[in-house]
């Protein structure tokens, strides 16, 4: 959802899908990592996750992070 898209720009109708529960459809992730995906896939940019933020949240919390 993004209130105001179809006023932007070159906006186009996109086909309309059901909602699903992305933990029926990614299966290898835990309650973190499908936390952290439905972040990363907002629509709207303003409400998407950073790089930054991404690598603080908690699916990365076993990662060394040094050797990044």
């Amino acid at each position: 959802m993004w209130p105001g898209v179809s006023k932007l720009a070159n906006w186009h109708e996109y086909p309309q899908w059901t909602l699903k529960s992305l933990s029926l459809v990614v299966t290898n992730l835990d309650t973190d990592g499908i936390n952290l995906l439905l972040k990363m896939l907002m629509y709207e940019p303003c409400k998407r996750i950073s790089a930054k933020k991404t690598m603080e949240h908690p699916y990365f919390n076993g990662l060394n992070k040094e050797i990044l």
